[in-house]
């Protein structure tokens, strides 16, 4: 489809065996689904409803757009990896709990959306280490982790009371170990 412009108009995108998109266009379609194979390339997706991927997609350069022009609630149904994810706006948005939305290049999260999970537990998105995140949104039971960062541990709050005291027991440890050894040091 390289430079070809599909108008779905709300209705399914079924890729049962394989699709090039190249730097082509789909627009509108209402649920993607892929058992097969979509090299997506170069290309863009504008998706109104669900997005469900269990063959392979293969994200390229790619951008997908999300805007729930053909539902009121679009659903990533399971877990997916893109380059470029843009979300419309003011649109509630649900996520796969069973696995992380991988975002490799950037997430554009629109204006005034809510992301929640589509099950029990949370969802999670996984930016890629140098991925742009845009726009705000409201998350429920949704979080966004940035790949090959660890993150410091958090300290529960009797561990935060008692870190001043082994800091002041350390110091006292300290002087009397190094104290002496400095003053008989200095009587030589």
């Amino acid at each position: 489809m390289s430079g070809a412009y599909t108008g779905l108009n709300c209705n399914d995108l079924y890729v049962a065996g394989t699709l090039l998109l190249g730097t082509g266009e789909i627009d509108q379609a209402s649920e993607v689904d892929v058992p097969g194979i979509l090299d997506a390339g170069d290309g863009l997706i504008r998706v109104g409803g669900s997005w469900r991927t269990p063959g392979i997609f293969l994200p390229g350069s790619s951008t997908v757009r999300l805007d729930g022009s053909c539902s009121s609630s679009p659903v990533i149904v399971e877990p997916a990896s893109f380059c470029k994810l843009q979300l419309g706006s003011s649109i509630e948005y649900r996520l796969p709990t069973n696995g992380p939305v991988h975002v490799e290049c950037e997430l554009d999260l629109g204006n005034q959306n809510r992301l929640t999970s589509s099950g029990p537990g949370n969802a999670a998105i996984v930016l890629g280490p140098d991925a742009l995140v845009i726009g705000e949104a409201q998350f429920d039971d949704v979080r966004i982790v940035r790949s090959g960062v660890t993150g410091i541990p958090a300290m529960a709050p009797v561990s935060l009371g008692l870190l001043p005291i082994v800091m002041f027991l350390w110091v006292v440890v300290r002087r009397r170990l190094i104290l002496p050894r400095e003053e008989t040091l200095k009587r030589i």
